[in-house]
């Protein structure tokens, strides 16, 4: 959505990603937007390597304006991150919450710059044609994530059951 929508507003946008299934097209182009995948060596379907990204980011980083390296949690960040000191500083690092803040501030206390938070962007439109989910008066409690193991969605799951009777769980994945 980030770069259909920044497309729309006439910015150029590629994307380069893991591929751990190594079953879709290197290279395609959807929407308007080269997207490039690359296949994993180890790890699972969260914590994964891709030399051949690596390799590719530093061979294309002083390409682009602008690396988004999502998610905090795995090695594309640091990935992005040699690839762009390489040719140059970073102006600004962005994080998408206050406790992504906290843990990159807390891992690498050397940082240059502090990084600023810019949320996750939401579809109103979208959300608004979801509707409403209607509790009936019982306690419902929300979880909203991806759907992976890390994430501990189950865990929720397993507190349902020292709730009061009655209560309700909605997970939003």
């Amino acid at each position: 959505m980030l770069a259909r929508e920044l497309t729309a507003i006439g910015i150029t946008v590629a994307i380069a990603c893991t591929d751990p299934s190594a079953r879709t097209p290197f290279k395609e182009v959807r929407d308007g937007i080269v997207v490039r995948r690359f296949p994993t060596i180890a790890g699972d379907a969260t914590f994964v390597v891709s030399p051949r990204l690596g390799s590719w980011l530093l061979r294309h980083a002083h390409e682009y304006d602008l690396l988004h390296a999502y998610s905090y949690h795995t090695p594309v960040p640091l990935l992005g991150a040699v690839a762009a000191a390489a040719r140059r500083r970073a102006d600004a690092i962005v994080c998408a919450s206050e406790a992504e803040v906290a843990m990159l501030s807390a891992r690498f206390p050397r940082l240059r710059t502090t990084p600023a938070v810019i949320p996750c962007g939401v579809d109103i439109d979208e959300v608004a044609m979801a509707g409403t989910v209607d509790p009936g008066g019982r306690p419902t409690v929300l979880g909203v994530g991806r759907l992976e193991p890390y994430k501990r969605m189950s865990r929720l799951v397993g507190a349902m059951a020292f709730l009061p009777a009655g209560t309700r769980a909605v997970l939003i994945g």
